[in-house]
């Protein structure tokens, strides 16, 4: 993964208070991650934060739409994700790194990296099931070839097994 001071928020200097940044998301973000889920999208990010004495709080809220392909005809499609998440910012001497749903202010610096904590949330707004909608119907071509045919149907090993008695 590259660095990039884009995602990096100076927590420290910051005011008390609520703040927002907003963020497109698209090829080059992606292509900053190994083996990645997303390889091209466009998405719009924004991100608030309040912060307080001693925690702060970072809610991202996410829309647009990924280039994926269709797990039933295997065509292109574009894939609309949208997704929320809302986190915990702790200083670093003040938390454990195994929490969940926290981000560690970096001690040395009082920055805070977004960037990993972006793209695991909008990956994470990716269906497990990728197909297409109503708007583009799936390949009806491809479709056809993989409802199984009549001698598929019928396999006699399988029909004489229906008719044992227990």
């Amino acid at each position: 993964m590259k660095e990039s001071g884009e995602y990096q928020l100076p927590y420290t200097v910051l005011a008390l208070g609520e703040h927002e940044r907003s963020y497109r998301l698209d090829d080059d973000f992606f292509a900053q991650f190994e083996d990645t889920l997303i390889q091209a999208g466009k998405i719009d990010l924004t991100v608030r934060f309040t912060k307080s004495h001693a925690t702060g709080t970072l809610e991202l809220q996410h829309s647009g739409h990924i280039e994926t392909t269709c797990d039933r005809c295997l065509e292109e499609i574009e894939l609309p994700i949208e997704g929320s998440a809302q986190l915990l910012i702790k200083e670093a001497q003040d938390a454990l790194d195994d929490e969940e749903d926290v981000l560690l202010v970096d001690a040395e610096t009082g920055t805070l990296d977004l960037k990993e904590a972006i793209y695991d949330y909008v990956s994470l707004s990716v269906p497990m099931i990728k197909y297409c909608d109503q708007e583009t119907p799936c390949n009806s071509e491809v479709l056809a070839r993989l409802r199984p045919t009549q001698d598929e149907k019928s396999n006699s090993a399988w029909d004489e097994l229906k008719n044992l008695e227990f």
